[in-house]
């Protein structure tokens, strides 16, 4: 009785099991999915701070050209590391979902065995 409701809870947590999931029971070794790494969220440059000779309400500069540079240099830099950061969380997002996807099949895996061993136990 105990068996039966560990595999009745293990099924209700795996989902449904389509039969394209079922794993043969020959094949009784179900893979252990690994965790990918932890992403370390980069850090970013700090944002630049506008140069004091733009002024802020109307936006129009007195600046110099090499101060303009300067800013525009900067700014492009954070955009950049920030473009970097979204592109690495995306792909830590993906190794994620695909851990997911891998439990999912060793949840089942382990379901269809346990299954297995219940019915022969049985006959």
């Amino acid at each position: 009785m105990k068996l039966t409701s560990l595999i009745l809870t293990a099924a209700m947590f795996a989902g449904p099991v389509a039969a394209q999931d079922a794993v043969p029971v020959a094949a009784a070794q179900c893979v252990i999915p690994v965790a990918p790494t932890p992403y370390v969220i980069p850090v970013l440059p700090p944002k630049p701070a506008m140069p004091k000779c733009v002024n802020p309400t109307t936006r129009i500069s007195t600046c110099a050209h090499a101060v303009l540079v300067k800013y525009n240099d900067a700014v492009e830099a954070r955009n950049n590391a920030l473009e970097d950061e979204v592109a690495g969380n995306n792909a830590y997002v993906n190794l994620l979902n695909t851990y997911m996807l891998q439990v999912n099949t060793y949840t089942n895996c382990e379901i269809h065995r346990l299954n297995a061993a219940v019915a022969a136990a049985s006959d």
